[in-house]
């Protein structure tokens, strides 16, 4: 196989990559919410969500078509660094953009305006769709420690210290969508988790034991783990 070959399959095999590595958010774009881990109140949610509502962006192998606010944009992109995009108007304006991948027919798109949680055009998210995606926003990333019992729960003095006594060293690591770590003192595990419900995880120890966790969430910060079905306690993201 003489050099010029070489080349060019070298070529082709780059291009390739490249198109393969894109081509996640090819196709039409719309709003569906404000990512739930975007730190806001209830007002200031609303004012984004009226104003992004209508936003729509669609991408080709290089051209871009953002429409927002009643103003369409178009232009070309090109990849920068892993998951930043820039984008050149026709204008000749540009900017860099974050694109993150939730899910085959979920993004995040991250401009200098906020950051936008957008599904495919067509698509009606399934009921499990939707909640993997509302539960991975905001419990993947950073380390959940106890913090206390649910407020709501009638313990003596004695179920309170005792709850306390086997969890308040408890932390739990959601690493990614797939992988959990998790300490409590000098012990520690990890494995693997997925969604059961709206309201249950099932994680699976480094040994193939099982355990089914119920996860509600209080805040963006907090929420509420049920272990074995029976003990509840509040676990809070660290550093917050």
């Amino acid at each position: 196989m003489n050099k010029s070959i070489l080349v060019i399959s070298a070529f082709l095999l780059i291009s390739f990559s490249a198109i393969a590595q894109n081509e996640f958010f090819i196709g039409s774009w719309k709003f569906e919410k404000i990512p739930d881990h975007v730190g806001m109140d209830d007002q200031k949610r609303a004012m984004g969500t009226k104003m992004f509502g209508e936003m729509n962006l669609s991408f080709d192998e290089k051209n871009y078509s953002l429409t927002m606010m009643g103003m369409t944009d178009e232009g070309t992109w090109q990849s920068l660094d892993g998951n930043i995009y820039e984008l050149t108007s026709s204008a000749g304006t540009t900017q860099e953009v974050a694109i993150n991948k939730l899910s085959d027919d979920h993004i995040i798109f991250i401009m200098r305006k906020g950051e936008i949680q957008m599904k495919r055009s067509g698509v009606n998210s399934t009921a499990s769709e939707t909640i993997e995606v509302a539960l991975d926003d905001f419990i993947i990333g950073g380390q959940w420690v106890y913090d206390k019992v649910p407020d709501d729960k009638e313990l003596s003095k004695k179920e309170q210290d005792m709850a306390t006594g086997l969890f308040e060293k408890t932390t739990l690591s959601f690493i990614s969508k797939e992988k959990y770590a998790t300490t409590n003192g000098k012990m520690s595990d990890k494995g693997t988790w997925k969604i059961l419900d709206e309201n249950a995880l099932e994680l699976t120890s480094s040994s193939g034991m099982k355990q089914k966790l119920g996860i509600k969430k209080l805040s963006d910060s907090q929420i509420i783990i049920t272990f074995n079905e029976t003990i509840d306690i509040v676990m809070k993201k660290n550093g917050k």
